[in-house]
């Protein structure tokens, strides 16, 4: 912070050396000009400064010079001095923005008073500015150990989350299988206002909808009767203010329910019985799914079609394939993890070990990588060889994968597309299905 001046302006000559010299016996340093336009080469924005402007003037008059050092720094104050016929324009500055005015004539004494009060005021400002700019930095700093890398997906995945982290609007986390949609999620609540709050996390595909339902809305009913033992109960959004619920795998669960929960998303009112539509708590919801396209949807009331029409932020995570720089940094911070999990020191790494990570597709993302961190850790095997033979095994995987997608792809193409007979000759069960079909980029295809 520089050391506090006044900046005076004012074109008549006598009246500006007896001004200087009042405030300079006051104890102020001073600066000053005979006309706006000087003066504002030296005004920038942090300045540990007051203004005084005559407003009448030659050239730029005060009102304009006004406007001129709001648009510096709107928190540094200016003062004007007016004469009897000005206080009209006066009143018209302190409605944008003057900090005070003074008329004609008055005390030196009585301009460094109020000149005191505004540099007090000034510098609480830069304070303040001071300690949001360290606290800005230093979570930046604490954010880039949370999320790691130097790519551009990185620094975009975390300017993503301090920016939703800062609003409680909905937000749909998505991306590939083990890319670190969790980790996201819970730093988008980590680095939000609501830290303190509940951090709820739900799996639509482990978890049923009616047990959903009641942690969200409270007491379910079915064929008017309430589900046994949860009479009463208040659900997060019917008492949840500040939390963050996380809906993982979305498109998993009943499609009422999902349409419940997107309509509260959206409008942040629910309906209760009895008692009617009534505004709901201040909740963040986060909607975790994997890689959804613009032109991803389902039929009508497919959870998964909600992804289309979804109102809020989409957020998308990266998969490791596309971030291949990072995968370094990442893998040693893994390391770093797994030593203190297993309290074992890290050992010397081999010349081509990162190239090797480098240069790997990485299927599994982030998963696949903390795996070949923990037994690097644990010295089950050179993990150098471990990722080639990964690689090698990959290879075989990929071959027998894409014989299962052809299979399945002829199957559903010789039924018409019906999924009951298809998973009935396949010799499978419907969910079996699902998850083949997931994994192979079918529901996808199938939703185009």
């Amino acid at each position: 912070m520089s050391d506090p001046h006044i900046i005076l302006v004012d074109d008549d000559d006598d009246l500006r050396a007896a001004f200087v010299q009042g405030l300079e016996l006051e104890g102020f340093t001073v600066s000053a000009f005979a006309d706006a336009e000087s003066a504002l080469r030296l005004i920038k924005f942090d300045d540990y400064a007051v203004v005084i402007s005559d407003i009448r003037m030659p050239g730029m008059d005060g009102m304009a010079f006004l406007k001129q050092v709001n648009e510096i720094d709107i928190a540094i104050p200016v003062i004007l001095v007016t004469g009897h016929a000005d206080i009209a324009l006066a009143v018209e500055a302190m409605r944008n923005g003057c900090y005070d005015f003074i008329e004609k004539p008055f005390a030196v004494s009585t301009l460094a008073e109020i000149c005191a009060r505004a540099l007090e005021k000034r510098r609480l400002v830069l304070e303040n500015r001071a300690l949001r700019d360290e606290l800005s930095r230093t979570r930046d700093a604490d954010l880039s150990e949370r999320y790691v890398g130097i790519s551009q997906a990185a620094g975009r995945v975390r300017r993503e989350i301090l920016t939703y982290a800062a609003t409680d609007a909905p937000v749909l986390v998505h991306g590939p299988e083990g890319s670190g949609k969790a980790l996201v999620s819970r730093l988008i609540h980590e680095f939000s206002p609501r830290r303190d709050q509940p951090f709820i996390n739900l799996d639509c595909a482990t978890t049923a909808s009616c047990l959903i339902e009641t942690e969200l809305f409270g007491k379910v009913r079915r064929d008017d009767r309430s589900v046994d033992g949860l009479d009463g109960k208040l659900g997060l959004i019917a008492d949840g203010e500040g939390a963050t619920v996380v809906l993982r795998n979305f498109q998993r669960a009943e499609p009422d329910l999902v349409k419940r929960v997107f309509a509260f998303s959206q409008t942040r009112y629910m309906t209760d019985e009895g008692q009617g539509r009534r505004r709901g708590p201040r909740l963040t919801i986060l909607w975790q799914t994997g890689n959804v396209k613009d032109s991803d949807g389902g039929q009508d009331g497919d959870p998964a079609s909600l992804a289309v029409s979804f109102a809020g932020a989409r957020m998308r995570i990266p998969a490791l394939s596309e971030r291949r720089e990072d995968v370094p940094f990442l893998f040693f911070q893994l390391a770093r993890q797994s030593r203190a999990r297993y309290r074992r020191e890290i050992p010397n790494f081999e010349p081509d070990l990162i190239q090797v990570l480098k240069n790997r597709d990485w299927p599994d993302n982030v998963r696949g990588l903390r795996d070949i961190a923990e037994r690097w850790v644990l010295g089950l095997e050179n993990s150098v060889v471990h990722v080639r033979r990964q690689k090698e095994r990959s290879d075989l995987a990929s071959r027998v994968a894409a014989f299962e997608r052809a299979l399945i792809e002829e199957e559903l193409t010789r039924h018409g597309g019906k999924l009951k007979d298809t998973y009935e000759v396949l010799g499978l069960s419907r969910k079996g299905l699902y998850d083949k079909m997931r994994k192979h980029g079918l529901l996808d295809e199938r939703s185009d």
